[in-house]
């Protein structure tokens, strides 16, 4: 199955490819079944994902601002991809990675790795991924989670 390239000729919505990677169990599926309008709310069920999971969704009412300082209304068509967190799939990465935008790593804040498992996914996808921005999430996927603030080494503010 081939998809369809991100920008159609004659196609003037917007269109967005995000990665959405990290360790296993950190509710990256949570996340995107809640960002594209699947469920309400974000709760703590899932099955593990296998090699990636596809979401697309789209938003309205944006302010875009173009190349020139050109500002429009418009609608954004987003791609997120929800990649597993099952290294077994490390070799499908570059070709996830294709054309994509902006990557959003997500984290356990509660875990002892966390600062490790940043630094491993990072490595993992940003080469990859050409004039990308990072979102970096902490995503407590159990409700009865700590919630306490994960302080992390200053270079992780400065990616």
């Amino acid at each position: 199955m081939t998809r369809a390239p991100l920008k159609m000729p004659g196609d003037t919505n917007e269109r967005v490819k995000l990665i959405l990677a990290g360790p296993k169990d950190t509710g990256k599926t949570c996340l995107a079944n809640y960002l594209g309008n699947l469920t309400p709310k974000l709760t703590a069920t899932s099955r593990p994902t296998i090699g990636v999971r596809i979401v697309e969704f789209e938003r309205t009412g944006l302010k875009l601002v173009k190349q020139k300082g050109i500002q429009k209304d418009g609608k954004v068509l987003v791609e997120l991809w929800d990649v597993s967190g099952d290294k077994n799939f490390q070799a499908c990465w570059p070709a996830i990675c294709k054309d994509a935008q902006g990557l959003l790593l997500v984290f356990n804040p509660d875990s002892r790795n966390a600062e490790k498992d940043i630094e491993f996914w990072y490595k993992s996808f940003n080469p990859k991924i050409k004039d990308s921005c990072i979102l970096v999430l902490g995503h407590h996927k159990d409700e009865e989670a700590t919630k306490k603030p994960t302080k992390l080494r200053k270079c992780y503010t400065n990616f």
